[in-house]
């Protein structure tokens, strides 16, 4: 995982609508996640392994790259980068726990003084919403909350 420029995206060449909790595929074993996810979705196996560069940015104040490598699922995609939001969490939330609280009209999570810059959301707030491949590897996250 390491932070980035930039994404430079090519000829989109798969889109999923997927709606899951990041927080929630973060906590099961890999192959119970691939087993859930089996049964919600039809279209569970890539035609050819996944490899790439993933890009999570959201709510990030900066772009982290994830390498993923011959993912052959959905469920395996998703899994690594919820595994890849929870590092990312983990190690905000300590810096988070140390810095002095300011005045704010947010009711959720002020900017965190970390390097990722984690602002406006917890964890439990993420939601998959779509991911879209690119020709060249490139792997958009769409995340809401």
């Amino acid at each position: 995982m390491k932070i980035v420029e930039g994404i430079i995206k090519g000829e989109l060449i798969k889109s999923l609508d997927v709606y899951y909790s990041v927080n929630t595929i973060s906590s099961l074993k890999k192959d119970i996640c691939e087993e859930l996810l089996r049964y919600d979705n039809g279209d569970w196996f890539f035609d050819d392994k996944i490899n790439g560069k993933a890009y999570i940015t959201y709510p990030l104040s900066t772009i982290v790259e994830i390498e993923i490598k011959d993912v052959e699922t959905i469920g395996e995609l998703l899994w690594l980068i919820a595994k890849a939001y929870k590092e990312i969490y983990k190690e905000e939330d300590e810096a988070y726990k140390q810095q002095k609280e300011e005045p704010s009209n947010l009711i959720n999570r002020q900017k965190s003084n970390g390097k990722y810059g984690v602002w406006g959301h917890f964890l439990e707030e993420l939601y998959f919403e779509g991911i879209d491949i690119y020709d060249n590897g490139t792997i958009d996250i769409q995340i809401g909350s």
